[in-house]
């Protein structure tokens, strides 16, 4: 089945300036909702589909709110066995920069598929108008279904059935 969403209008931070926000500047992104799942908390996050991104990546203030305790040894301890990784990353974007996080197993829900993800939660404060809360990158939702962006639709498809030209 193919699910067709909006791009959807973000607010678009001024890259020379570094994080500032351009007034009224805003850009379409193909932006959807979806669901991080842990244990009987379920949160509803707006995500970027990012296909260049290779890691799936939020904040560790969302983690948080899902019950999930960073500093709890035993909790990493059962992480670095589960994900075979350090707990503690740095991971690299646009800019070069380290940047620290967190390596968890989660579950994700996107489009009604449910899948257990490699999660990067970063350890800086989330900023509303340049931040998206979370970025899905190659290593989860590209598993799931196969995706199509048309910015000039201003629309992009997700399908759960394999793409045969």
């Amino acid at each position: 089945m193919q699910t067709a969403f909006p791009y959807q209008w973000f607010p678009r931070g001024d890259i020379s300036a570094g994080r500032t926000v351009i007034k009224d500047s805003k850009i379409l992104r193909p932006l959807l909702t979806a669901t991080l799942i842990r244990g009987g908390t379920n949160l509803p996050i707006d995500a970027l589909v990012d296909s260049g991104s290779d890691k799936t990546i939020s904040f560790a203030q969302f983690g948080t709110l899902m019950g999930i305790d960073f500093y709890n040894e035993d909790f990493r301890k059962d992480m670095q066995t589960k994900t075979g990784m350090e707990f503690e990353q740095d991971i690299f974007g646009l800019g070069k920069v380290p940047i620290p996080a967190f390596l968890t197993l989660i579950e994700i829900e996107v489009n009604g598929k449910r899948q257990m993800i490699k999660m990067y939660w970063i350890r800086e404060a989330f900023k509303q108008d340049t931040d998206f809360a979370l970025i899905l990158g190659q290593d989860s939702v590209f598993y799931l279904f196969d995706i199509h962006f048309s910015k000039r639709q201003h629309k992009f498809f997700l399908n759960d059935q394999v793409f045969t030209p």
